[in-house]
Protein backbone atom coordinates (compact mmCIF):
# COMPACT_ATOMS: atom_id res chain seq x y z
CA UNK A 1 0.00 0.00 0.00
CA UNK A 2 0.86 3.72 -0.09
CA UNK A 3 0.69 6.35 2.03
CA UNK A 4 -2.33 7.61 1.29
CA UNK A 5 -4.28 4.26 1.45
CA UNK A 6 -2.65 3.91 4.98
CA UNK A 7 -3.85 7.67 5.68
CA UNK A 8 -7.18 6.80 4.98
CA UNK A 9 -7.98 3.90 6.53
CA UNK A 10 -6.73 5.76 9.73
CA UNK A 11 -9.02 8.31 9.64
CA UNK A 12 -11.61 6.02 10.91
CA UNK A 13 -10.10 6.61 14.39
CA UNK A 14 -11.56 10.04 14.26
CA UNK A 15 -14.43 8.25 15.73
CA UNK A 16 -12.63 8.11 18.71
CA UNK A 17 -12.66 11.64 19.41
CA UNK A 18 -16.35 11.10 19.99
CA UNK A 19 -16.07 9.06 22.79
CA UNK A 20 -15.28 10.03 26.55
CA UNK A 21 -13.25 6.67 26.65
CA UNK A 22 -11.60 5.96 23.15
CA UNK A 23 -11.50 1.99 21.56
CA UNK A 24 -8.95 0.74 19.74
CA UNK A 25 -8.83 0.36 16.31
CA UNK A 26 -9.18 -2.89 14.58
CA UNK A 27 -6.90 -4.03 11.83
CA UNK A 28 -8.30 -7.46 9.72
CA UNK A 29 -5.96 -8.10 6.22
CA UNK A 30 -8.07 -10.98 4.36
CA UNK A 31 -8.62 -12.06 0.94
CA UNK A 32 -6.65 -9.52 -0.96
CA UNK A 33 -8.80 -6.22 1.22
CA UNK A 34 -7.61 -4.51 4.59
CA UNK A 35 -10.51 -2.91 7.15
CA UNK A 36 -9.55 -0.30 9.50
CA UNK A 37 -12.38 -0.45 12.23
CA UNK A 38 -13.48 1.59 15.37
CA UNK A 39 -16.50 -0.03 17.86
CA UNK A 40 -16.65 2.53 20.65
CA UNK A 41 -19.55 2.51 22.71
CA UNK A 42 -21.14 6.03 20.84
CA UNK A 43 -19.77 5.64 17.15
CA UNK A 44 -18.81 2.23 15.14
CA UNK A 45 -17.42 2.75 12.06
CA UNK A 46 -15.06 0.93 8.99
CA UNK A 47 -13.02 1.58 5.71
CA UNK A 48 -11.88 -0.56 3.53
CA UNK A 49 -8.95 -0.63 0.94
CA UNK A 50 -7.24 -3.38 -1.37
CA UNK A 51 -4.33 -5.42 0.25
CA UNK A 52 -1.65 -7.53 -1.48
CA UNK A 53 0.03 -8.53 1.95
CA UNK A 54 -0.64 -11.55 4.37
CA UNK A 55 -3.92 -11.94 6.24
CA UNK A 56 -3.57 -10.80 9.91
CA UNK A 57 -5.64 -9.49 12.47
CA UNK A 58 -4.95 -7.02 15.49
CA UNK A 59 -5.80 -4.02 17.53
CA UNK A 60 -3.86 -0.91 18.12
CA UNK A 61 -4.55 2.37 19.53
CA UNK A 62 -6.55 4.73 17.67
CA UNK A 63 -4.50 7.37 18.28
CA UNK A 64 -1.07 6.49 17.63
CA UNK A 65 -2.78 4.76 14.60
CA UNK A 66 -3.71 8.00 13.48
CA UNK A 67 -0.15 10.18 13.97
CA UNK A 68 2.07 7.11 12.70
CA UNK A 69 -0.40 7.34 9.85
CA UNK A 70 0.50 10.71 8.77
CA UNK A 71 4.40 10.13 9.12
CA UNK A 72 3.83 7.75 6.02
CA UNK A 73 1.44 9.78 3.98
CA UNK A 74 4.09 10.79 1.30
CA UNK A 75 5.46 7.48 0.35
CA UNK A 76 4.48 5.76 -2.69
CA UNK A 77 4.90 2.00 -0.87
CA UNK A 78 4.80 0.96 2.68
CA UNK A 79 5.22 -2.48 4.05
CA UNK A 80 2.50 -3.30 6.10
CA UNK A 81 2.29 -6.69 8.44
CA UNK A 82 1.89 -8.62 11.81
CA UNK A 83 5.09 -9.37 13.55
CA UNK A 84 5.00 -10.39 17.48
CA UNK A 85 3.93 -8.03 19.58
CA UNK A 86 2.18 -5.59 16.90
CA UNK A 87 2.11 -3.93 13.54
CA UNK A 88 4.84 -3.27 11.42
CA UNK A 89 4.69 -0.16 8.69
CA UNK A 90 8.10 -0.06 6.79
CA UNK A 91 8.99 2.35 3.66
CA UNK A 92 12.50 3.35 2.43
CA UNK A 93 12.82 6.28 4.99
CA UNK A 94 10.57 5.43 8.65
CA UNK A 95 10.37 1.85 10.03
CA UNK A 96 7.72 1.59 12.57
CA UNK A 97 6.21 -1.02 15.47
CA UNK A 98 2.96 -0.05 16.68
CA UNK A 99 2.25 -1.83 20.10
CA UNK A 100 -1.27 -4.12 19.61
CA UNK A 101 -3.75 -2.43 22.26
CA UNK A 102 -7.28 -3.06 23.75
CA UNK A 103 -9.26 -5.45 23.10
CA UNK A 104 -10.43 -6.89 19.21
CA UNK A 105 -13.88 -5.51 18.33
CA UNK A 106 -16.80 -6.63 15.71
CA UNK A 107 -16.98 -4.69 13.07
CA UNK A 108 -19.98 -2.89 12.97
CA UNK A 109 -22.39 -4.38 10.27
CA UNK A 110 -26.24 -3.58 8.85
CA UNK A 111 -28.57 -5.53 8.08
CA UNK A 112 -30.15 -4.19 4.75
CA UNK A 113 -33.18 -6.36 5.59
CA UNK A 114 -34.26 -4.83 8.65
CA UNK A 115 -34.70 -1.19 8.21
CA UNK A 116 -36.85 1.94 8.52
CA UNK A 117 -36.16 3.99 6.60
CA UNK A 118 -33.09 4.91 3.96
CA UNK A 119 -31.88 7.45 1.72
CA UNK A 120 -29.13 7.32 -0.96
CA UNK A 121 -27.40 10.40 -2.07
CA UNK A 122 -24.32 11.57 -3.34
CA UNK A 123 -21.63 11.88 -0.46
CA UNK A 124 -20.58 15.29 -1.46
CA UNK A 125 -24.24 16.27 -1.62
CA UNK A 126 -24.79 15.13 2.05
CA UNK A 127 -21.68 17.06 3.43
CA UNK A 128 -22.70 20.06 1.97
CA UNK A 129 -26.04 20.21 3.32
CA UNK A 130 -25.09 18.80 6.98
CA UNK A 131 -22.48 21.80 6.81
CA UNK A 132 -24.66 24.23 5.98
CA UNK A 133 -27.65 23.14 8.60
CA UNK A 134 -24.86 23.00 11.11
CA UNK A 135 -24.79 26.75 10.81
CA UNK A 136 -28.54 27.24 12.23
CA UNK A 137 -28.25 24.63 15.32
CA UNK A 138 -28.99 25.39 18.57
CA UNK A 139 -26.22 26.06 21.15
CA UNK A 140 -28.50 25.39 24.31
CA UNK A 141 -27.56 22.54 26.65
CA UNK A 142 -31.35 23.08 27.65
CA UNK A 143 -33.15 21.44 24.33
CA UNK A 144 -30.16 18.97 23.18
CA UNK A 145 -32.20 17.51 20.46
CA UNK A 146 -32.11 21.54 18.63
CA UNK A 147 -28.60 20.76 18.73
CA UNK A 148 -28.76 18.46 16.43
CA UNK A 149 -30.26 18.10 12.72
CA UNK A 150 -33.67 16.52 11.67
CA UNK A 151 -33.74 14.13 8.44
CA UNK A 152 -37.15 13.61 7.09
CA UNK A 153 -37.82 10.96 5.26
CA UNK A 154 -40.46 11.05 2.63
CA UNK A 155 -41.40 9.43 -1.20
CA UNK A 156 -38.46 10.70 -3.50
CA UNK A 157 -36.99 13.32 -1.08
CA UNK A 158 -34.80 13.61 2.12
CA UNK A 159 -35.24 16.95 4.41
CA UNK A 160 -32.94 18.21 6.25
CA UNK A 161 -33.98 20.61 9.27
CA UNK A 162 -32.01 22.41 11.80
CA UNK A 163 -33.84 25.29 14.27
CA UNK A 164 -32.01 27.46 16.91
CA UNK A 165 -35.08 27.28 19.13
CA UNK A 166 -35.85 30.55 18.60
CA UNK A 167 -34.01 33.02 15.36
CA UNK A 168 -34.37 30.74 12.19
CA UNK A 169 -35.11 27.44 11.05
CA UNK A 170 -33.73 25.88 8.21
CA UNK A 171 -34.75 23.43 5.66
CA UNK A 172 -33.22 22.03 2.75
CA UNK A 173 -35.08 18.96 0.15
CA UNK A 174 -32.50 16.89 -1.85
CA UNK A 175 -34.52 14.74 -4.37
CA UNK A 176 -32.95 11.25 -4.12
CA UNK A 177 -33.81 7.37 -3.82
CA UNK A 178 -35.75 6.86 -0.66
CA UNK A 179 -37.45 3.59 1.53
CA UNK A 180 -40.24 4.52 4.33
CA UNK A 181 -41.22 7.67 6.03
CA UNK A 182 -40.15 9.23 8.91
CA UNK A 183 -38.09 11.35 10.83
CA UNK A 184 -34.83 11.31 12.63
CA UNK A 185 -32.12 13.26 14.86
CA UNK A 186 -28.65 13.09 14.52
CA UNK A 187 -26.23 14.65 16.09
CA UNK A 188 -25.09 17.14 13.70
CA UNK A 189 -20.79 17.47 14.02
CA UNK A 190 -20.77 13.31 14.69
CA UNK A 191 -23.08 13.00 11.60
CA UNK A 192 -20.79 14.87 9.36
CA UNK A 193 -17.91 13.07 10.67
CA UNK A 194 -19.26 10.04 9.14
CA UNK A 195 -20.18 11.33 5.62
CA UNK A 196 -16.66 12.41 5.79
CA UNK A 197 -15.39 9.01 6.58
CA UNK A 198 -16.94 7.48 3.58
CA UNK A 199 -15.15 9.66 0.92
CA UNK A 200 -16.05 9.75 -3.02
CA UNK A 201 -19.61 8.47 -3.87
CA UNK A 202 -23.34 7.49 -2.99
CA UNK A 203 -24.07 7.22 0.47
CA UNK A 204 -26.81 5.23 1.88
CA UNK A 205 -27.92 6.78 4.67
CA UNK A 206 -30.20 3.81 7.04
CA UNK A 207 -32.50 4.28 10.01
CA UNK A 208 -32.19 0.25 11.00
CA UNK A 209 -35.10 -1.94 12.65
CA UNK A 210 -33.09 -3.52 15.00
CA UNK A 211 -34.28 -2.20 18.47
CA UNK A 212 -31.45 0.28 18.14
CA UNK A 213 -31.73 4.03 18.81
CA UNK A 214 -29.06 4.24 15.76
CA UNK A 215 -28.58 5.70 12.54
CA UNK A 216 -25.88 4.61 10.21
CA UNK A 217 -24.73 5.40 6.49
CA UNK A 218 -22.26 3.19 4.18
CA UNK A 219 -20.94 2.83 0.85
CA UNK A 220 -19.05 0.32 -1.17
CA UNK A 221 -16.03 0.93 1.08
CA UNK A 222 -17.02 1.91 4.68
CA UNK A 223 -19.18 1.95 6.91
CA UNK A 224 -20.61 4.57 9.98
CA UNK A 225 -23.20 4.21 12.85
CA UNK A 226 -23.78 6.31 15.56
CA UNK A 227 -26.41 7.00 18.22
CA UNK A 228 -29.29 9.60 17.27
CA UNK A 229 -30.68 12.39 19.66
CA UNK A 230 -33.93 11.52 22.28
CA UNK A 231 -36.36 14.75 22.48
CA UNK A 232 -39.19 15.83 20.68
CA UNK A 233 -38.84 17.87 17.89
CA UNK A 234 -40.85 21.66 18.25
CA UNK A 235 -44.13 22.06 15.97
CA UNK A 236 -42.97 23.77 12.52
CA UNK A 237 -45.93 23.51 10.72
CA UNK A 238 -46.84 27.35 12.04
CA UNK A 239 -43.75 28.54 10.85
CA UNK A 240 -43.53 26.63 7.09
CA UNK A 241 -46.90 27.55 6.03
CA UNK A 242 -47.95 29.39 3.29
CA UNK A 243 -48.39 33.41 4.01
CA UNK A 244 -49.06 36.49 2.00
CA UNK A 245 -46.20 38.37 1.63
CA UNK A 246 -45.65 42.35 1.03
CA UNK A 247 -42.89 42.28 -1.33
CA UNK A 248 -40.33 39.77 -2.48
CA UNK A 249 -37.18 40.49 -4.09
CA UNK A 250 -33.56 38.96 -4.54
CA UNK A 251 -29.61 39.59 -2.81
CA UNK A 252 -27.26 38.46 -4.13
CA UNK A 253 -25.42 36.14 -0.87
CA UNK A 254 -22.26 38.26 -1.12
CA UNK A 255 -24.22 41.37 -0.50
CA UNK A 256 -25.43 39.75 2.90
CA UNK A 257 -22.14 38.64 3.62
CA UNK A 258 -20.45 42.43 3.26
CA UNK A 259 -23.27 43.67 5.70
CA UNK A 260 -22.74 41.36 8.30
CA UNK A 261 -18.82 42.01 7.81
CA UNK A 262 -19.69 45.85 8.03
CA UNK A 263 -21.57 45.43 10.84
CA UNK A 264 -19.04 43.69 12.84
CA UNK A 265 -16.50 45.89 11.68
CA UNK A 266 -18.52 49.45 12.50
CA UNK A 267 -19.69 47.34 15.90
CA UNK A 268 -23.39 48.56 15.19
CA UNK A 269 -26.38 47.07 17.14
CA UNK A 270 -27.52 43.71 16.67
CA UNK A 271 -30.08 44.67 13.40
CA UNK A 272 -29.73 45.38 10.00
CA UNK A 273 -32.64 47.87 9.11
CA UNK A 274 -34.00 47.05 5.56
CA UNK A 275 -36.60 49.46 3.72
CA UNK A 276 -37.57 51.84 0.92
CA UNK A 277 -34.14 53.68 -0.75
CA UNK A 278 -35.33 57.18 -0.01
CA UNK A 279 -37.40 58.61 -3.06
CA UNK A 280 -35.50 55.87 -5.48
CA UNK A 281 -37.97 53.54 -7.05
CA UNK A 282 -37.68 49.96 -7.57
CA UNK A 283 -34.71 50.20 -4.69
CA UNK A 284 -35.07 48.36 -1.36
CA UNK A 285 -31.66 49.65 0.60
CA UNK A 286 -30.20 47.83 3.84
CA UNK A 287 -28.21 49.90 6.40
CA UNK A 288 -26.52 48.93 9.36
CA UNK A 289 -25.23 52.34 11.41
CA UNK A 290 -23.51 53.08 14.64
CA UNK A 291 -20.91 55.82 16.42
CA UNK A 292 -18.23 54.35 14.49
CA UNK A 293 -19.37 54.36 10.86
CA UNK A 294 -22.34 53.55 8.41
CA UNK A 295 -22.49 51.04 5.51
CA UNK A 296 -25.58 50.74 3.25
CA UNK A 297 -26.67 48.77 0.02
CA UNK A 298 -29.27 48.71 -2.46
CA UNK A 299 -30.91 46.19 -4.56
CA UNK A 300 -33.73 46.16 -6.60
CA UNK A 301 -37.11 45.49 -5.71
CA UNK A 302 -39.76 47.19 -3.95
CA UNK A 303 -40.62 47.44 -0.23
CA UNK A 304 -42.77 49.76 1.56
CA UNK A 305 -42.43 49.78 4.99
CA UNK A 306 -39.11 49.07 7.02
CA UNK A 307 -38.16 46.05 8.70
CA UNK A 308 -35.36 44.88 10.83
CA UNK A 309 -33.48 41.48 11.14
CA UNK A 310 -30.96 39.68 13.13
CA UNK A 311 -27.57 40.68 11.77
CA UNK A 312 -26.25 37.21 12.57
CA UNK A 313 -29.45 35.75 11.21
CA UNK A 314 -28.77 36.77 8.15
CA UNK A 315 -24.96 35.90 8.22
CA UNK A 316 -26.70 32.36 8.27
CA UNK A 317 -29.21 32.73 5.62
CA UNK A 318 -25.96 34.10 3.19
CA UNK A 319 -25.04 30.50 3.00
CA UNK A 320 -27.91 29.13 1.54
CA UNK A 321 -26.64 29.62 -2.10
CA UNK A 322 -25.23 32.43 -4.30
CA UNK A 323 -28.74 33.86 -4.98
CA UNK A 324 -31.29 34.74 -2.12
CA UNK A 325 -34.91 35.42 -2.33
CA UNK A 326 -36.39 37.07 0.15
CA UNK A 327 -40.15 37.16 1.08
CA UNK A 328 -41.47 39.75 3.31
CA UNK A 329 -44.51 39.23 5.53
CA UNK A 330 -46.76 42.20 6.50
CA UNK A 331 -46.66 41.30 10.35
CA UNK A 332 -43.82 40.86 12.81
CA UNK A 333 -45.83 37.77 14.08
CA UNK A 334 -44.59 36.21 10.58
CA UNK A 335 -41.27 35.17 10.00
CA UNK A 336 -39.58 36.30 6.39
CA UNK A 337 -38.88 33.13 4.12
CA UNK A 338 -35.23 33.38 2.76
CA UNK A 339 -34.72 30.71 -0.68
CA UNK A 340 -31.72 29.71 -2.81
CA UNK A 341 -32.58 26.89 -4.68
CA UNK A 342 -33.90 23.63 -2.47
CA UNK A 343 -32.60 25.44 0.52
CA UNK A 344 -35.21 28.05 2.96
CA UNK A 345 -35.06 29.41 6.09
CA UNK A 346 -37.62 31.27 8.17
CA UNK A 347 -36.09 34.19 10.16
CA UNK A 348 -37.89 36.57 13.06
CA UNK A 349 -39.50 39.77 10.98
CA UNK A 350 -39.16 43.16 13.26
CA UNK A 351 -41.38 45.68 11.75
Amino acid sequence: MNGQTLKYLADVADLAKLEIEASAVTLVASQGKITAGYAGAYARGSRTSPFDGADFELSISASRFKVIAQMFSDDEEIKCGSVPGGLRLQSNSINTLLRTWGEMRDFPEIDTKAIKYAARIPTADLIAEIETASGFVSDSAARPQLQGVRLNFYPDALHVYAFDGAGALYRSVIKCRTKGEGSVIVPTQDFLLGARLLGDGNAVIVVPNDGTDAVAMYNDHALFRSSVLAGTWPEIAGITMPRRTVSTFNVEAATMRNLVASAKAFESGPDILVGPAGNIKGKVRFRISSESGAFAVTVKGDLMLDVRYDVNTLGKAGRLGPVLSLAIPGSQNEPTLIKSEHRSCWVVTRI
